[in-house]
């Protein structure tokens, strides 16, 4: 509206210029009455327009700015809340990812135990069906079927003998 205002001052302005200049050139019996009523009368009532338009919206506009101010206000209020939705989501997320960290650390650190004495087991003892039964040789295996296989197996076994109570006392430390 303070544009318009402006604008509407400022043509009037220009047609006072314009009309003075008119009346200069124009002729004596010229009848140029009509154009100074338009400025007299209608360019009046159009800034009068104006000043009363302004009148009423002045009051209105503060209560725009509360308005304005309130939505603001409503819109930090969810910002902040939302914000703090997702840091609880981060944090529940970082806490599982240390949860599962830890399971598979106790995982790898059980294979890796088993194996471990799997491997000493194998060096320790490369044959242990000949140590243990060496009255059961069957000659009729071949030896990658028949002992090797069995070698394995039972090396692998005390690998897990071994690596089981380990595993059971690394989980309970973690419990606690």
């Amino acid at each position: 509206m303070e544009d318009h205002r402006t604008a509407i001052t400022t043509n009037i302005q220009n047609y006072r210029y314009r009309l003075k200049n008119i009346k200069e050139l124009s002729l004596p019996n010229d009848d140029l009455g009509f154009l100074q009523t338009f400025l007299d009368s209608t360019c009046k009532q159009f800034q009068s327009q104006i000043r009363v338009d302004l009148n009423y919206l002045r009051p209105t506009q503060h209560l725009f700015e509360q308005m304005t101010a309130t939505i603001r206000g409503m819109i930090e209020v969810k910002q902040a809340e939302s914000d703090r939705i997702l840091q609880e989501t981060l944090q529940a997320n970082e806490a599982a990812a240390q949860k599962r960290e830890q399971k598979l650390e106790l995982v790898v650190t059980v294979v890796g135990t088993g194996l471990a004495v799997s491997g000493i087991s194998s060096q320790v003892a490369t044959h242990p069906t000949k140590e243990i039964s060496s009255a059961y040789q069957e000659a009729n295996l071949p030896s990658y079927l028949g002992y090797s296989f069995i070698d394995i197996v039972i090396h692998l076994l005390v690998g897990v003998i071994l690596a089981t109570p380990v595993g059971i006392i690394l989980w309970c430390c973690q419990r606690k």
